[in-house]
């Protein structure tokens, strides 16, 4: 339990640190506009593919399905209630929180011509796609380690988790909709709900799945 109380602190600390700094600044830092101008020099037309498919993937209305489907998943299929209505608590807090942030901060997206498609109306920070990335995935990934009792089926499915969340970050850089601070603090924002989605008392019942 210690590791995951460190885990989610850390997060907490981490994502504290990046909007202090984006409320204080108020546009990009340095770090923001060399990772911006780095992407935009190295785009190319294969790539620019298949971002822009990742990134249709943590749409909005692709999270909805999603979420949608997983949550049945789990309550009917699964037969664990506890666990979807836990789940889509977790999913459903990182939107309020994304929503409310960007109301709040109100930072100003990259300049248009970076952007790859057409230019977001909302505001900057945090991304949204890489939030709702962060908890479905890792949402997923700690119904697995609550409920899978072999160590490397959890493994796979949190560096799964890990991979999707980081390609869904790398996606909204690329593409030009956010700078580097906006995803980071989406990642640690969503490790600190799955952490605390961890930390809810345990087990949901007492069958465990073997695998």
């Amino acid at each position: 339990m210690k590791p995951t109380v460190t885990v989610g602190a850390a997060a907490i600390i981490a994502f504290g640190v990046l909007l202090f700094i984006v409320s204080v600044t108020g546009g990009a830092i340095p770090a923001d506009a060399s990772v911006a101008a780095a992407v935009d020099a190295h785009r190319s037309a294969a790539p620019t593919i298949v971002f822009s498919f990742v990134t249709s993937l943590a749409s909005t209305r692709a999270a909805i399905f999603l979420g949608l489907v997983i949550v049945l998943s789990l309550a009917l299929v699964w037969r664990r209630p506890r666990a979807a209505i836990e789940y889509a608590a977790v999913v459903a807090a990182g939107s309020l929180v994304s929503t409310s942030l960007k109301a709040i901060v109100n930072r100003p997206r990259p300049p248009v011509d970076l952007v790859v498609g057409s230019p977001a109306v909302t505001a900057s920070f945090p991304s949204g796609h890489t939030l709702a990335a962060a908890t479905m995935a890792g949402g997923l990934a700690v119904v697995a380690i609550r409920l899978v009792h072999s160590r490397v089926t959890r493994v796979i499915v949190v560096a799964s988790a890990a991979t999707w969340t980081c390609a869904v970050a790398y996606s909204r850089l690329y593409l030009g909709y956010h700078w580097l601070t906006d995803v980071l603090a989406s990642i640690m924002l969503g490790v600190a709900l799955c952490t605390a989605l961890l930390l809810v008392e345990r087990p949901w019942n007492t069958a465990v799945m073997r695998t």
